[in-house]
């Protein structure tokens, strides 16, 4: 699967509940601290266990493959591929709760449309710390 379609279905889901798909709930006051944002990852799963469990395998292996893909083009020296792949992470990562990624993303997007690709360099450092944050958090809480 990819993240196109990840950001597709939960588009749809979004536009199918649109309450459900803003409204946090009482648990964004406790967990405004928290890498993922639950309230906003169950809905996007329409609180069904075993979607919710694809949903969470699906961003993880995803964002492994988009990590490394971001990894090979700040090596490379290919900026609007750096741009690329930080705006479709960032988007996928919001859309699903997965917050901790989206502000070092959007930066390192914003770096690269810079062309500053080697404070993209150590941006990325914090887009893989974020990334073992959610995996962590995720592990804690299944």
């Amino acid at each position: 699967i990819k993240v196109s379609e990840l950001e597709r279905k939960l588009a749809t889901w979004q536009a199918e509940h649109p309450s459900r798909a803003t409204d946090s709930g009482a648990n964004a006051a406790s967990s405004a601290e928290a890498p993922v944002d639950v309230a906003v990852l169950h809905a996007a799963a329409d609180d069904d266990p075993q979607f919710l469990g694809e949903l969470i395998e699906l961003y993880l292996g995803q964002a492994d493959e988009l990590t490394a893909a971001l990894r090979r083009a700040v090596e490379q020296g290919a900026i609007a591929e750096v741009e690329r792949i930080a705006h479709t992470l960032a988007g996928s990562s919001m859309t699903s709760g997965m917050r901790a990624m989206v502000s070092p993303l959007r930066q390192m997007e914003s770096l690269a449309r810079q062309g500053q690709l080697p404070r993209a360099e150590q941006q990325l450092a914090e887009v893989l710390s974020a990334l073992e944050r959610i995996r962590k958090f995720l592990r804690a809480h299944s």
